[in-house]
Parts: structure tokens; sequence; C-alpha cells
């Protein structure tokens, strides 16, 4: 049975911004490699050739030329082609500061984005 794309719009917290950046998904001792094509605050959906299962912890690296963003996350949702991460820890400042530039720029509504950081203290809402 396919997943209930609308279900997952509406659980959002955070706006998403289409981007086109290189990832790393550490699964224990497996490293996958993917494409990140949908980005917020809280996660990331990453075209990959995956095993992960629901809940499986997981680290995270996107590049994009000498940026780079590190995250540990779960997976929250696997679809045929790729897997949806939740953040749960964004590791270190530089990390963090990468990634609000990283979905405020590939925003098609930088306002919302701009408003949604206004509420939130690192990647969960206050």
């Amino acid at each position: 049975m396919a997943p209930n794309r609308a279900n997952h719009d509406n659980q959002r917290r955070c706006s998403r911004s289409p981007v086109a950046l290189q990832a790393t998904i550490s699964l224990g001792e497996k490293a996958i490699e993917g494409d990140a094509i949908d980005l917020s605050m809280n996660g990331v959906f990453v075209q990959c050739d995956v095993s992960g299962i629901e809940g499986e912890d997981c680290r995270l690296i996107l590049q994009s030329g000498p940026v780079h963003v590190e995250a540990a996350g779960e997976v929250v949702r696997r679809a045929g082609n790729g897997v949806a991460l939740s953040f749960t820890e964004i590791i270190g400042m530089e990390s963090f500061q990468h990634l609000k530039r990283l979905v405020l720029y590939n925003s098609p509504n930088p306002d919302q984005v701009l408003e949604e950081s206004d509420h939130h203290i690192g990647i969960r809402p206050h």
C-alpha cells in the first residue's frame, strides 16, 4: 500500500525546500550514498537504495561543494525511491547555520521559512 502523502504533509512542522545535495546515510556499519531532494529544518528526503527500517537511528552528511551539514536522525518513512529522515540532532553550530541557509535560499517561500524559524530553538519548536 502506498504511503498517504497528504498525511505526511499535514504532519510537517517546517516548510520543505527542493534541493540537490549529495547525501551519505550511515545505518550501523553501512554507508549509503544518495541524493537529498527535499529539505527542512527538521528532516530530509533522500533518493537512494536503502534497506533501513522505520525508527532506525542513523547519521547523515549532506554535501554541496565545500558546505556540509552533519546530523543524527532516524528513519521515519521508506518510499520506493528513498527514505525520509527526521533530524534528532544537528552536529555543530556551523552545520546548523548551513542547514538554515540551505532551507532558506532554496525555499519557494523564504518569508514563511523565516517566520517558522522564529518559533524554533534548534530543530524543535518551542
